[in-house]
């Protein structure tokens, strides 16, 4: 059961509800010849190809260093896995919740409460991505973990 009709209008689609009374409009009322056209036709692929994401350049080893040490600094039980408790420890009294939750909004990308490693490094490859420098990733990381503040990059993420 259908509830969408072809339409000679504007919209290619209208919602057809159906009739208290009577039958409900079945797939011959809804499409002509009783069946949705094939995906291909009535849904194109737009975007998204597969392979389409654009590779992220690689770390080198000094910064991979700095960044898993940083990271293990923040797992204050070692789990693996950075949550916003954790974060918050670690940047101390420093404005620690703005910092904590400034992370979380660039780094924590499927939204889960915890950054995980990967997500940790994927996050700095980001960075490296829209034309950070390793220096000047380095240096920021060494501030932080001297107690600075997270720096809002320009990578096309948000805090």
């Amino acid at each position: 059961m259908w509830p969408w009709r072809r339409s000679a209008s504007a919209l290619p689609w209208r919602l057809v509800l159906p009739d208290l009374v009577g039958d409900s409009p079945t797939d011959d009322d809804v499409f002509p010849g009783g069946s949705p056209p094939p995906r291909s036709q009535s849904h194109p692929r737009i975007m998204g190809a597969k392979g389409s994401k654009e590779a992220l350049p690689e770390l080198s080893a000094t910064l991979n260093e700095k960044l898993t040490t940083m990271f293990q600094r923040m797992d204050k039980d070692s789990s693996g896995n950075v949550d916003r408790t954790e974060a918050i420890a670690f940047w101390g009294k420093n404005f620690a919740k703005v910092n904590a939750n400034a992370m979380f909004n660039e780094v924590d990308v499927d939204k889960n409460g915890e950054v995980t490693l990967a997500e940790w490094l994927e996050f700095w490859q980001n960075v490296l991505k829209h034309k950070y420098t390793p220096e000047e990733i380095e240096e920021e990381v060494d501030s932080m973990l001297e107690g600075g503040s997270w720096v809002d990059w320009n990578d096309g993420r948000s805090t």
